[in-house]
C-alpha cells in the first residue's frame, strides 16, 4: 500500500456512494473509513451550502447525480485541485465555471 503524504479531499456523498460500492459493512469499507479516521482522507459538506449550484448543475447535464455534481462544485472552489476518476463517459463532458473543463486525472 503506498503511502499518502499529502490527504486527499473528496466530498461526504462521494464517500457515502463509494461505501456503498464497496459494499455495506465489509472490510474495505471499514479499511476506507480509517482512512478518514487517520485524516488521509478530508471531507467537505458540499450539498448543504451549495444545493441552487448543484440544482443547476442537474439541470444541465440529465446523467449528473448529487455526488458526481459535489466535484464540480469542489473543483469550482478549489481550481487548482485535480478530480481523480475512472468515469470516462460522464467527467469529460461535465464543466465548471460554465465552459471549462475539468482538470481530470484517469487512472487506466
Amino acid at each position: 500500500m503506498a503511502i499518502i503524504a499529502e490527504p486527499l479531499w473528496t466530498s461526504e456523498v462521494v464517500l457515502a456512494e463509494a461505501c456503498y460500492n464497496l459494499g455495506q459493512n465489509t472490510s474495505a469499507v471499514r479499511q476506507l473509513l480509517a482512512h478518514v479516521q487517520t485524516g488521509h482522507l478530508r471531507l467537505i459538506a458540499t450539498v448543504e451550502p451549495n444545493v441552487a449550484r448543484l440544482v443547476a448543475l442537474m439541470e444541465k447535464y440529465e446523467r449528473m447525480d448529487v455526488c458526481d455534481g459535489s466535484l464540480v462544485v469542489l473543483s469550482e472552489q478549489f481550481p487548482k485541485a485535480k478530480i481523480i476518476t475512472v468515469d470516462t463517459r460522464d467527467f469529460p463532458v461535465y464543466r465548471r465555471f460554465g465552459r471549462e473543463p475539468l482538470p481530470l486525472i484517469m487512472p487506466t
